[in-house]
């Protein structure tokens, strides 16, 4: 019995008065029991709507059939014909489904980029279509994890109901060709820059080198700008030289000489040095009580697998002051092959904005989470002193990260939540960015719920024996959430959190 749930009424496909007269008469069948043997040898169809079943269990969303009817018309609407003839039923080919991948899946998969296979061509998809089709039903990619009860966003990477049906039509057919694709079936080249020509490149000076093998601190390289006055950032894109062996690359900047931290400050300009991990171990920050970070220490932007370089809302732009020097911050994963990198910056400037773009840490450094504890939970809060539009979220856990929540509430109104991370991964920093900008006024405190799992039944937990504290590296762990927000052009970061 195939049992469908949540219609104006349930759906029995057992033979028991499902199949009304003039149905069986249409399908030139006289019993029951002759439909069902027709269904099952039209497998196609009955998986599709299996799959629509599905999809509404994982998601709440609804197909078009609502009904008992609406059902029994989208199991036989491909075989109802006019005449005793069966109507064709109408198959995609690579025609259809390569816009879908080159919209969704060709960040990643092409040569160069982090993806173990390049997904660009027929003959590349072809020996993957199977593959493509269960990770493609799964929901596992593309890679998005936001819970979507909980905000809207406009990068949201999700497959729509039809592309995901598209996609399993076209495996499920056999994959077929089709009609040769106008390009030669070839996705357009990659770009030297997304962002078009840079108005300056900063580039590290000296390649650095990664081993083939071991656990590889992060790198910090402290590099001028040179600016003889403050720049407006429009589009900016951080280009790992060695993509193979970069997880991920923060890019901060702070004034000349970065004395507001010691570290930083301590750091050779162009040369490339490891910070140790478990810095909290040896030495605490200072820290606000609304765990903030990013005063003096500005985020500007990433390099994450399968991101997309920062291009800023219209009127929107992030200042680079004078005499400013740029910070990035490395993570490097050997990968079996000594590897040399040397990665780069392009900015592309602007006039003065209507909005000046700000990113703030909001961190927690007491973070110490007990050995095998599988469901470890820490809320942290912050207040804003000034009215601001929320832009983007981005959770920041290693590989215990659980979950993340983030939770706004405004002086006048109930607590609202605007992310929900009910599945976090670590190998996928990816940056929420709302559909329309999220205005919050002063007084606004903004919660973030992060758990971790230290349990040794998390197949990522590197040591479930450890407590676990703040730390760089990956062994260890965090508790950020990067915030993006838009405030006037002449705000200063200082100005945006209260200290309580």
């Amino acid at each position: 019995m195939f049992l469908v749930k949540g219609f104006d009424a349930d759906v029995h496909m057992d033979g028991g008065g499902l199949w009304p007269a003039r149905l069986r008469s249409s399908l030139r069948v006289q019993t029951n029991e002759e439909v069902i043997d027709m269904l099952a040898s039209h497998s196609t169809q009955i998986r599709r709507v299996r799959f629509q079943c599905l999809l509404l269990a994982r998601t709440g969303v609804k197909p078009a059939w609502t009904s008992a009817a609406g059902l029994v018309l989208a199991l036989w609407s491909p075989f109802l014909g006019s005449g005793p003839a069966q109507a064709e039923v109408s198959q995609p080919s690579f025609v259809e489904v390569e816009p879908i991948l080159r919209a969704h899946c060709q960040a990643c998969h092409q040569p160069g980029e982090v993806a173990p296979m390049s997904l660009r061509t027929f003959e590349e998809v072809r020996p993957w279509a199977r593959a493509i089709r269960r990770v493609v039903a799964s929901g596992d990619m593309p890679p998005w994890f936001a819970d979507p009860t909980v905000g809207e966003f406009r990068n949201d990477a999700r497959l729509s109901d039809d592309e995901i049906e598209t996609v399993i039509a076209w495996v499920e057919a056999g994959a077929p060709q089709g009609a040769p694709l106008p390009s030669g079936g070839a996705g357009a080249e990659t770009p030297e820059w997304h962002i078009g020509s840079p108005d300056l490149v900063v580039e590290m000076p000296e390649p650095f080198l990664v081993p083939a093998q071991g656990s590889v601190e992060y790198v910090y390289l402290r590099m001028p700008t040179n600016l003889g006055e403050d720049r407006w950032i429009y589009a900016l894109e951080v280009q790992p030289g060695a993509r193979s062996v970069v997880h991920h690359i923060d890019l901060l900047v702070c004034p000349r000489g970065c004395e507001a931290d010691a570290d930083l400050a301590a750091l050779e300009p162009g040369v490339a040095t490891q910070l140790a991990g478990s810095p909290i171990t040896e030495k605490p920050r200072p820290r606000s009580e609304s765990s903030v970070d990013g005063d003096d220490l500005e985020f500007l932007a990433s390099f994450l697998p399968g991101g997309r370089p920062l291009q800023l809302p219209p009127g929107a732009a992030r200042r680079l002051a004078a005499g400013s020097e740029l910070i990035l911050n490395i993570h490097y994963t050997p990968n079996g092959a000594a590897v040399a990198d040397q990665s780069r910056v392009g900015f592309v400037f602007g006039p003065k904005p209507e909005r000046r773009v700000l990113s703030f840490f909001l961190d927690n450094w007491t973070l110490w989470i007990p050995a095998g504890q599988a469901d470890y939970e820490l809320t942290s809060s912050a207040w804003l002193a000034e009215d601001v539009e929320l832009l983007g979220l981005t959770p920041h856990m290693h590989s215990r990260g659980k979950a993340a929540t983030v939770v706004v509430q405004t002086p006048s109104e109930a607590p609202e939540p605007v992310l929900s991370v009910p599945r976090y991964d670590f190998n996928w920093q990816i940056t929420y960015l709302f559909e329309e900008p999220k205005h919050l006024p002063a007084g606004t405190r903004i919660d973030t719920i992060l758990s971790w799992d230290n349990s040794a039944d998390n197949p990522h937990n590197p040591d479930p024996t450890r407590d676990v504290p703040w730390g760089r590296q990956t062994s260890d762990e965090m508790a950020s959430v990067f915030v993006t927000l838009s405030v006037p052009p002449d705000t200063e970061p200082s100005e945006v959190f209260a200290r309580r």
